[in-house]
């Protein structure tokens, strides 16, 4: 349902908040050519995306090569867990962005691209 969707309820359901690095976030060949913003808010609330989604710990962190290496694929860090409640959005320059639209809405049809 979308990486802000998704996202957004771990963060709920844990009680934490997150930032979001929108520079950071995988960039399909199919977007590449989107204007940044129109881009973003379809990696952050577009759907059947089949990105996988975790955190570690900080203190972990160097783990990610190993594990990279063991599985075969390439692991992207987009952010970080916060101790505020909600999602943060940064642009590269540090500025905060919101998100129109969280992600599909399967109760009334609504999508990211529909406003």
């Amino acid at each position: 349902d979308g990486l802000a969707a998704d996202l957004g309820h771990i963060l709920e359901q844990s009680a934490v908040g997150a930032e979001l690095r929108l520079e950071a976030l995988p960039c399909p060949p199919d977007l590449a050519d989107m204007a940044a913003q129109q881009r973003q808010d379809l990696q952050l609330a577009g759907g059947d995306d089949y990105e996988l989604c975790f955190t570690i710990p900080a203190a972990e962190r160097g783990r990610l090569a190993a594990i990279e290496a063991e599985l075969g694929i390439a692991l992207t860090v987009i952010g970080v867990i916060t101790d505020g409640v909600g999602l943060v959005l940064r642009e590269a320059d540090g500025t905060r962005r919101q998100l129109k639209r969280a992600g599909y809405e399967h109760f009334t049809g609504a999508g990211p691209g529909d406003g």
